[in-house]
């Protein structure tokens, strides 16, 4: 597998990231981005993204929760596996221009926008 795949989607598909360290980079559309459980498979909501936004999979150490974007009009993605994201740590660019800085900048929004819901405040550090 690449350490990049492009990826073109319709509304209504879904794209799990399942592989840990995984960051999907919205180029264009919107998605709505879901916790899924892995047995039950029950959703729940947790933030739309838009172009220049990013998603990053989840650390579950249990491996029981996975991130899932639902799509919600034509949208085009860039996902970067672990290899990728491991290069461009280290200070490398890749060719599709994403660096440290805006790699950083993606993740302190995603994180910070996820830190609004209140439950995930509430639980996160009691679990």
């Amino acid at each position: 597998m690449a350490d990049i795949q492009y990826l073109q989607l319709n509304i209504g598909e879904r794209f799990d990231l399942s592989e840990e360290r995984k960051v999907c980079r919205i180029i264009s559309g919107k998605v709505e981005v879901y916790a899924v459980a892995k047995e039950s498979k029950e959703r729940l909501y947790l933030r739309t993204k838009v172009a220049d936004q990013f998603v990053f999979a989840f650390c579950d150490e249990f491996a029981m929760t996975e991130a899932s974007l639902l799509i919600q009009e034509p949208t085009e993605i860039i996902v970067y596996n672990r290899n990728a994201i491991d290069k461009i740590c280290n200070g490398v660019q890749d060719e599709t221009g994403l660096d440290i800085l805006t790699l950083r900048r993606g993740m302190q929004e995603w994180f910070l926008d996820l830190m609004q819901l209140e439950w995930l405040n509430y639980f996160a550090p009691h679990n």
